[in-house]
């Protein structure tokens, strides 16, 4: 056994390479070997079980935990250091040290550190691309916003909230300057904001964030889209936690108007005549609130949900006029879309119309007579 245990240390020794590379890609493997060994270390040390090949088998895990670590050590992060260092060196000379390609470098330095947990190296070199970035690129350019986002989860990580707020505020005014005030991709930036404000007690300005969260999600996917769920709920648990049990008790009644709507939408589908009773429900709480746009919407929706019951199956002298008016909402609502249900509404249209015009001939003809 003495014998086997030299010869794999000789081995190891003699080929580094090759049994780091074999220890790295069986990880797992030997990690599970490891647990069955664990289970017989005390039988094996009081000799009621046969040692022979225990101690090689330990023997090579460990080895290849020596192995990973070693991938892992010090002269890594020198070698790595050193080399992104040069390459901020040379970008600086060629195209100047206020360069974009400059702010790519000092960004990957920082995040080195970071990965390394050296969060104060970090901080120096992410403040040195950020001053950067302020010269190098326009207000709207998307890597400034990425930039200015990866530099504030970076602080709000380190625990760093009052610079959080500021690199978060920066990275929204980018996307502001580049999309527009009302731009979905805002979202995840008022979110994360609004966790910082929470953790510095800026409840107010906490609830200005997440208010606009949900009016932009409102907006641009509909008050009923199910994604607008988790915020909703969010909302709520803020709102008790802030103690304002006022705001919460309104977002508790327009989360319940919204699952009760979403809901019967995603059972019955979108047009079903008992969605429009929910729709009318949720629009009520809107106007409550002064949204207007949303209000209006959703009731023109839940009438032309009840205006299409009102026209399936039946005819009757006015029913052209409203076949042409469901026709109109729904090649708008189809966006260019499918627009297979507004083409047979106007088609009906057009046949009963033809049918009324046919049923007054034979009369004015008999007037004529």
């Amino acid at each position: 056994m003495s014998i086997g245990i030299v010869g794999v240390c000789r081995s190891t020794l003699a080929a580094p390479g090759k049994w780091m590379r074999m220890f790295v890609s069986s990880v797992d493997c030997q990690l599970k070997k490891f647990g069955e060994f664990a289970v017989h270390l005390p039988e094996a040390l009081r000799g009621e079980r046969e040692p022979e090949g225990f101690l090689q088998n330990v023997l090579m895990i460990l080895l290849g935990v020596f192995a990973m670590g070693a991938s892992f050590s010090p002269p890594s992060l020198d070698r790595d250091e050193a080399l992104l260092k040069s390459w901020v060196r040379r970008d600086a000379r060629m195209f100047g040290p206020r360069h974009k390609y400059c702010l790519r470098n000092l960004m990957s330095l920082g995040d080195l550190y970071r990965s390394r947990y050296l969060f104060g190296d970090a901080e120096v070199w992410y403040e040195k691309a950020m001053r950067v970035c302020e010269e190098a690129f326009e207000p709207g350019d998307p890597e400034r916003g990425s930039s200015l986002r990866a530099v504030a989860v970076f602080y709000d990580l380190y625990a760093k909230a009052d610079m959080a707020e500021k690199y978060y505020l920066l990275a929204l005014e980018s996307t502001c300057a580049r999309l527009g005030s009302d731009a979905p991709e805002l979202c995840d930036d008022l979110k994360s904001l609004a966790e910082v404000y929470v953790k510095q007690a800026k409840f107010a300005k906490a609830d200005r964030c997440l208010s606009r969260q949900l009016e932009i999600m409102e907006m641009a996917l509909g008050p009923t889209h199910p994604d607008l769920h988790l915020p909703l709920v969010k909302l709520v648990g803020f709102y008790r936690t802030a103690g304002d049990h006022e705001k919460a008790d309104l977002a508790e009644e327009q989360l319940r108007l919204f699952e009760a709507a979403s809901l019967m939408e995603q059972s019955l589908g979108e047009d079903h005549y008992l969605v429009a009773r929910e729709l009318e429900a949720l629009s009520d709480f809107y106007l409550r609130q002064g949204k207007r746009s949303l209000s209006s919407s959703l009731s023109e929706r839940a009438q032309m949900i009840a205006l299409m019951k009102k026209v399936q199956g039946v005819e009757y002298p006015e029913l052209a006029e409203d076949l042409l008016i469901l026709s109109k909402w729904l090649g708008a609502r189809a966006r260019g879309g499918d627009l297979t249900m507004a083409f047979r509404m106007e088609r009906r249209a057009e046949l009963i119309k033809e049918k009324g015009r046919s049923k007054k001939t034979p009369a004015v003809e008999a007037q004529k007579g």
